[in-house]
């Protein structure tokens, strides 16, 4: 999709919000931070507590009933596997599946791999991993969560806010909201030393901005800034610099990521692109649109490469392996590059649909992927969803 057919798109829609009459009067922003508390922390309490409507309740269901999706390969999966590299990556295979009648949205490990959470419509499945034993449903999300290093606690983009919960108690346990902020499902990226939290949300249209992102003390709930993207829609993705210094949001308004310095809010430059993904390393930067794939060098934002991967028109995810030596992206088929020189590696075919997500695990041993299609079928939605693990199963 064009940049300009975009644009219109999405200005049409701001059109006929505005013609329903559904503006949002204009309000200064605030800067003090709404937070939410259903358990009980040693995080101080705000002076003051803007008055505003809670969002939905917020609920975790631990697993009693069947499984919301059926493994199609026998599991444990194999736990003697071998880093992920450019020598062997031609071997990785399949050793787990999930097939799911649901939409599917992204997989996420805690950074010991005791953890896995796999984002669907009906909540983010939290499994035990390697068992991959099912046991909690978060009903929050699902399609933007991270799980956080220590592995007790999950971050998930709610309803204009993200909220912190607390696995081992199933329970929501802090919000970051601001009272000015719609209550569209909201974006996030976790700092490397997980002290900062940035999301996105919509935000008035009578201020002429369509999306804010906020940065957020992880611990305290304290909004530390607020950057207001004038006129450059919604952010797609958000990434933090390994250092913290930078923030990157991909918009789906202008086909940009735009970059922020995170101290001051200033805007530093963009590039093409609407997902964006910082190497291990922070020294690239990759970015992708429609069929397209950039990488970039991180210090100067000098282009380095350019693919175009083919397929029907979908997205298109992107990752870095954790030492940063693959790089890896799709739409119909998984591409895998390696960085050293950017030669194509391998080209893995996926179960059926389209590429949703590509990630690969802490330690590099494993990487995750789904895909899947809805089709109308007789008047009938049918959705048809895989997630997979990939492993050099030797």
């Amino acid at each position: 999709m064009s940049s300009l057919l975009r644009a219109t798109s999405y200005l049409l829609a701001v059109f006929l919000v505005s013609a329903c009459g559904i503006l949002i009067p204009e309000t200064e922003p605030t800067e003090t931070p709404e937070i939410l508390r259903w358990a009980a922390r040693e995080s101080p309490q705000p002076t003051s507590t803007p008055t505003v409507t809670p969002g939905p309740t917020l609920t975790a269901t631990p697993y009693t009933a069947a499984p919301l999706a059926t493994s199609t390969v026998p599991i444990p999966i194999p736990t003697d596997v071998p880093v992920i590299s450019p020598i062997n990556v031609a071997g990785l295979e399949p050793v787990w599946q999930l097939a799911s009648d649901v939409s599917v949205y992204r997989v996420e490990w805690s950074e010991q791999e005791n953890l896995i959470g796999i984002g669907t419509d009906r909540g983010i499945e939290i499994r035990g991993f390697p068992s991959l034993e099912l046991d909690q449903v978060i009903l929050d999300g699902p399609s933007d969560f991270a799980i956080r290093r220590d592995g007790e606690a999950l971050v998930a983009g709610s309803s204009g806010a993200v909220t912190l919960w607390d696995l081992a108690r199933s329970l929501p346990v802090q919000e970051y909201r601001d009272p000015g902020d719609w209550t569209s499902s909201a974006n996030l990226a976790l700092s490397a030393d997980e002290e900062q939290i940035a999301s996105s949300v919509a935000w008035p249209l009578a201020r002429g901005v369509f999306v804010v992102i906020h940065i957020w003390d992880m611990d305290t709930g304290a909004k530390v800034r607020t950057i207001y993207e004038e006129s450059i829609g919604y952010s797609f993705e958000l990434a933090f610099r390994p250092d913290g210094a930078e923030l990157a949001s991909g918009s789906r308004l202008d086909g940009k990521v735009h970059f922020w310095d995170t101290r001051t809010g200033d805007l530093l430059g963009n590039v093409e692109g609407e997902r964006v993904q910082y190497s291990p390393v922070g020294d690239l930067i990759a970015t992708a649109i429609d069929s397209s794939v950039w990488i970039w060098d991180a210090k100067t934002k000098a282009l380095i490469r350019k693919f175009e991967v083919g397929g029907e028109e979908s997205e298109l995810p992107i990752a870095f392996s954790p030492d940063g030596a693959l790089f890896v992206a799709g739409k119909d088929r998984i591409i895998i590059w390696n960085v050293i020189d950017w030669t194509e590696v391998v080209s893995l075919p996926i179960p059926g649909g389209s590429l949703r997500s590509l990630q690969f695990s802490p330690s590099g041993k494993y990487m995750a992927s789904v895909n899947g299609q809805t089709t109308l079928n007789d008047g009938e939605w049918i959705r048809d969803y895989t997630a997979t693990l990939w492993a050099i199963d030797s």
